[in-house]
């Protein structure tokens, strides 16, 4: 698995806390048929405080995963949500 960071952002929760948040995309390749390796996408996000989920595995779609990660990061999803916006966003559970 590899990690490809699309973004950070600064946020503050707290008067006197800030943290840096970092959007990235996960990549798993695929043997695919006629051993074609094709890349799976998927989305993390970590807190500089250690704090980190991801989902490997969404989509083959890499402009899809660009879409999802930009939806997160505008709406600074952080890791302890972005288990409950995916599977809003896609309508299933993970």
């Amino acid at each position: 698995m590899r990690e490809i960071e699309y973004c950070r952002k600064k946020i503050s929760p707290g008067a006197e806390n800030n943290y840096e948040v970092v959007y990235y995309i996960t990549v798993d390749d695929i043997l695919g048929n006629n051993e074609a390796v094709l890349e799976n996408y998927g989305v993390g996000i970590r807190l500089e405080n250690g704090e980190e989920d991801k989902i490997r595995g969404i989509t083959f779609d890499a402009e899809k995963i660009e879409v999802i990660l930009r939806i997160l990061s505008n709406g600074t999803v952080t890791p302890v949500g972005l288990r409950d916006v995916i599977e809003d966003m896609l309508g299933t559970s993970i």
